[in-house]
This record gives C-alpha cells, sequence and structure tokens, in this order.
C-alpha cells in the first residue's frame, strides 16, 4: 500500500481583484476534488482578514498565512508548485491593456525558487506568453476547471515536467541575473 503524498501549491503576494477570480477558481477546485490530494497555501502580506473578506476561507485544504516580505522566499522554496494567477474577463476583471502588459513583482521570485510554476492567466497576459515562450511554466490560459485540475495532475504525477519546468525558470533567472531574493545578484 502507498500512501498518497499531498502537495502544497503556493501563491505569494498582494492579494486584489486581479488575482481573487483566479484563486477562487483554485480553491473550488481543491475543495470539488479531494483526489487531488492537494493544499493550498495563500501567503500574503495583507491581514488573513482581507483574504477572507473576498471570499476565500480556510480549511483543510486551503490555508491562509500572513507573511512579511523577508519569510517570502523561503515559504517559496517550501512548496511543490508556485501558483502565478491572474483572474479572467469572466471574474470581472477584465482591464485588457493591464492584463496584456502587467508583470508581477513576484515574478523573478518564482522563477528563482526553483520550484514548478502553475501560471492560470488569459492567454494575453504578458506571463502567459513569457511563460509559453521561455518554458518556465505550465500554463492553463481558459478558465475552464477541468484543463486546470488536469494540469495539477500532471504537476503532481511528471516529475519530468517538474525538472524542466524548474531548468527553464532558473535558466530565465540567470539570464536577468535574479537571485533566490528576486535582487539582481553581484557580480
Amino acid at each position: 500500500f502507498q500512501r498518497k503524498e499531498t502537495k502544497k501549491i503556493m501563491y505569494t503576494g498582494g492579494f486584489t481583484i486581479a488575482q481573487q477570480g483566479a484563486i477562487m477558481d483554485l480553491v473550488n477546485l481543491i475543495n470539488k476534488f479531494p483526489d487531488l490530494d492537494i493544499k493550498l497555501i495563500l501567503c500574503t502580506i495583507e491581514p488573513p482578514d482581507l483574504v477572507k473578506e473576498m471570499g476565500i476561507s480556510p480549511g483543510p485544504k486551503v490555508v491562509i498565512r500572513q507573511a512579511n516580505r523577508e519569510e517570502i522566499p523561503a515559504l517559496q522554496q517550501s512548496a511543490d508548485i508556485l501558483f502565478l494567477p491572474f483572474s479572467f474577463p469572466i471574474h470581472g476583471y477584465d482591464h485588457l491593456t493591464i492584463l496584456r502588459t502587467a508583470s508581477p513583482s513576484k515574478l523573478p521570485e518564482y522563477l528563482a525558487a526553483g520550484r514548478p510554476i502553475l501560471v492560470y492567466a488569459p492567454a494575453y497576459t504578458y506571463y502567459s506568453r513569457y511563460a509559453r515562450r521561455e518554458g518556465f511554466g505550465l500554463v492553463v490560459d481558459q478558465p475552464d476547471p477541468d484543463l486546470l485540475r488536469e494540469a495539477l495532475i500532471k504537476l503532481k504525477n511528471d516529475q519530468s515536467l517538474c525538472v524542466e519546468l524548474t531548468e527553464n525558470a532558473r535558466r530565465v533567472a540567470e539570464k536577468y541575473q535574479w537571485s533566490i531574493y528576486g535582487r539582481p545578484r553581484v557580480r
């Protein structure tokens, strides 16, 4: 008998309407399919009550944790998967110009963390396009629960894919000289 291992998927950073709908999709999916054996950890600099006000409650599969900026790199490294979300227009966030060009400040940290990245964002967003082009993240670019579930299962079970994504992420981080702390390294 082999014990199933619960994987930790983590989001770190601010919590706004730009992420809210996409994070809610993941929460709903995790709660709907307990067989996924995935726990979502939301590490935010915001007070946990703010996250709860936005409709996300902690539970057995969802942890809300306030963290300061200094803790974030170690927390990211403790995750099995890093979640890089951007809400879809169906979530009420349809600022197309912002979506096309926005790049979260957490991206360099995620790239340098040494963990596979799941990008859940519209196809026209900067980081969906960038992740596809550079191969550093598994991209789900449609608000489709089946596609999101399939991606989670892939990341949970396909170790070679995770290694490939992680190596590509580190290559991109090195190209821009991003360290594990998201700051340029001094040469």
